[in-house]
């Protein structure tokens, strides 16, 4: 192949595989919707000082049936809901992203935070209590997450209380 018919190629292929590679991220909107009976504050990951850590965001926080829009290629968020000291009911949900190709993927983890996140650092004795977790495949399309909290009604009851469900908006 020739130079010149080595640059046609590129300048002729190289915006098709282009648009292909972005065709394979999610485009989509998530939002998380709470109907646990607790506020909701973000713990977004902030860089600033360093290392890396996790800080409330009160300004955002998310009311009781209330939204919150979660950056499909941001950092996975975790919610938390002060307040509850019962070591078996739950407090807080990590909301894990694989948005990058197909298969997507969110992935929920239900915790008991015994100290706010971020804070326990190394120590053992205030790591978070991992309830249950889930994980599921999801379309490009669309997606809302749901955070319910149960009041002594329910078949079965999930552990600390708190139920997550994904499912197109």
């Amino acid at each position: 192949m020739t130079p010149e018919m080595t640059q046609r190629w590129l300048f002729l292929c190289l915006p098709v595989v282009a648009v292909l590679a972005i065709g394979c991220r999610f485009n989509s909107n998530i939002r998380l919707h709470n109907t646990t009976n607790k506020v909701l504050t973000p713990y977004p990951v902030k860089s600033e000082p360093p290392p890396p850590h996790r800080e409330a965001d009160p300004a955002n926080d998310v009311a009781v049936n209330g939204d919150s829009t979660i950056d499909p290629e941001g950092f996975n968020p975790v919610y938390y809901a002060s307040g509850v000291s019962n070591l078996s009911q739950a407090n807080g949900v990590y909301i894990g992203l694989q948005m990058d190709e197909p298969p997507y993927m969110i992935q929920y983890k239900v915790f008991h935070y015994k100290v706010e996140p971020g804070q326990a650092g190394h120590d053992p004795a205030v790591q978070p209590i991992l309830l249950h977790t889930g994980v599921e495949e999801v379309d490009n399309v669309d997606q809302k997450i749901v955070v319910n909290s149960f009041f002594g009604v329910g078949d079965p009851i999930p552990p600390g209380g708190w139920e997550v469900k994904i499912r197109p908006d």
